[in-house]
């Protein structure tokens, strides 16, 4: 009947034990040694930072997510016009997004499914109602940061497209590329930005989400 107390101390603490991350180090790691424990104590820190920057600051968004959002067929650029469109103008129905971005239905909903899938938007209600995300804000504040500062990309930015396997390469790199589907995933979601700003005259530099249109879900019905 009775457990012993060492099986009752872990059962109380094994839910906050599931929440803990191990950060695993080296089997022969020696903390005598000065250089293995800087090398350690970076190793450590960089697991902190990408945690604290990826899972909170930026609503968990992954190389996955980006990669994802990048390797889609079709119009160039369209899946980033559509996310900026929720993002600042707030989505209405399939029938005013087609007519905004001047775009087939099922372009359309063939780009909301793929970014519902990500985790760029969502659909909280029974209704066809898109909003975008903290992933997916997050992630046009960065395409945002990137035409701001391109080609001399603060030492942050540097860091956090590095961290979305996104490595930037230099600007005639960008420019020259001929290729169908780029090797440097960077290139991929240059030419999505551009394609997105020509198409569609999007000024990714400055984003104003302030007048965006939140449709009451009884409206929302209505125009579905």
């Amino acid at each position: 009947g009775r457990y012993p107390p060492c099986s009752l101390k872990m059962f109380w603490f094994s839910p906050k034990i599931r929440r803990l991350k191990p950060i695993w180090v080296p089997s022969d790691f020696d903390a005598d040694k000065e250089e293995e424990r800087k090398l350690v104590g970076e190793i450590v820190k960089s697991q902190i930072i990408e945690d604290i920057l990826f899972n909170v600051v930026f609503g968990r968004i992954s190389a996955e997510n980006v990669d994802l959002f990048l390797n889609v067929s079709g119009t160039f650029g369209l899946n980033l016009a559509i996310l900026y469109d929720i993002a600042t103008q707030g989505f209405v129905n399939i029938s005013t997004l087609q007519k905004r971005l001047g775009i087939s239905a099922s372009s359309i909903r063939e780009k909301l499914s793929l970014m519902v899938g990500i985790g760029f938007i969502e659909s909280p209600s029974a209704v066809l109602l898109y909003n975008e995300t903290p992933k997916g804000k997050v992630f046009l504040d960065i395409v945002s940061r990137i035409v701001q500062e391109y080609p001399l990309l603060s030492s942050e930015m540097f860091y956090i497209l590095t961290k979305l396997d996104c490595m930037p390469v230099s600007e005639e790199l960008v420019i020259s590329n001929s290729e169908v589907v780029p090797k440097q995933k960077f290139i991929t979601l240059m030419r999505t930005i551009y394609y997105a700003s020509k198409n569609w005259s999007i000024d990714f530099s400055e984003i104003d989400y302030s007048q965006k249109v939140i449709l009451p879900i009884s409206e929302a019905y209505k125009a579905t």
